[in-house]
């Protein structure tokens, strides 16, 4: 189920009240907690509850002073963040295997002289495809 916290408040307690957070606000402020600066401490309480997901404001317009909203785009972004954190972990997989790649093709020179080395160039460009291979498979997941 998601929270949706927004709206125009005139201060902490309104905010906490409204929305049913005494629990979060005394395990954040202390069991009696008193409001102090209004915009952090609704900002610390929308960040408990969704990091990042909302702003907070004060405006001078008129008695609620307070305004909180959600983040534009917030749902793009959880998104995008998730997409991004997937190819991190395929790049990382990448570079795993380009690493064992070099690995193998330096146990094979090591282990041949410079005569036989030229024999031994189409097993190493057959390993060297098998990793291609590999990266290819983890870059359509």
């Amino acid at each position: 189920m998601k929270v949706n916290l927004e709206g125009r408040y005139t201060s902490t307690y309104g905010f906490v009240g409204r929305n049913g957070l005494e629990r979060q606000a005394e395990k954040l402020f202390g069991k009696d907690w008193e409001a102090e600066d209004d915009q952090d401490q609704i900002q610390i309480l929308c960040n408990c509850i969704s990091n990042e997901q909302y702003v907070v404001e004060c405006i001078e317009r008129d008695d609620y002073d307070i305004v909180v909203r959600e983040v534009d785009n917030w749902d793009e972004l959880v998104k995008l963040s998730s997409k991004r954190h997937n190819q991190k972990q395929t790049i990382k997989a990448s570079i795993e295997l380009l690493d064992d790649a070099y690995r193998m093709i330096m146990d094979l020179i090591k282990e041949n002289d410079d005569e036989y080395l030229s024999d031994n160039v189409q097993v190493i460009l057959s390993r060297i495809d098998d990793v291609q291979y590999k990266i290819e498979t983890l870059l359509e997941d």
